[in-house]
């Protein structure tokens, strides 16, 4: 499907390179367009692939496009493990972690920050910050956060994020 949108700004100007942002479907179609028209493809991995992988007819064509990408960035450690782990070469892959613009955000004063949210300076608080899909299971963080609510009530627990795409 991006193969014309690809065609059409390739015209004016040859593109050097490809980066698609997931390996499937993005990528293995990223890789594809890249090798009809002579240039790089980049694949950045993102997290979704840990499932993907596991999908018969999907993870084989997600570890052959990274495998024949130019090169893969991992937003994660782990991720590029599980990537190698599954038969992308070590060297193939480059760990460039998601970044935070300072000039937004930034510290701040934490006792002015919990008034602000009716959170009290003694109780413990854990965020945790990340889209709402199943994928970042944060079911897991209620129910463990449920245990340590028991012995510490006044302890409070924050998840920010929306809703995002999520392959069925």
């Amino acid at each position: 499907a991006a193969a014309p949108i690809v065609d059409e700004l390739n015209r004016p100007a040859p593109l050097e390179a490809l980066d698609a942002h997931f390996a499937y479907p993005d990528g293995v179609g990223c890789v594809g367009i890249a090798r009809s028209l002579g240039i790089s493809a980049f694949i950045t991995i993102r997290g979704v692939e840990v499932e993907q992988l596991k999908m018969s007819g999907i993870g084989a064509r997600v570890v052959s496009a990274m495998r024949a990408a130019t090169g893969c960035i991992s937003v994660s450690h782990s991720l590029k493990k599980i990537a190698v782990d599954h038969g992308v070469p070590e060297d193939h892959i480059c760990v460039v972690h998601n970044a935070i613009d300072a000039r937004t955000f930034s510290r701040g004063d934490k006792t002015a920050a919990r008034a602000a949210l009716g959170v009290p300076p003694d109780a413990g608080l854990i965020v945790s910050v990340g889209n709402l899909v199943s994928g970042k299971r944060h079911h897991l963080l209620i129910e463990a956060f449920s245990r340590i609510a028991r012995d510490r009530p006044r302890a409070r627990l924050a998840i920010l994020g929306g809703v995002s795409f999520e392959a069925a």
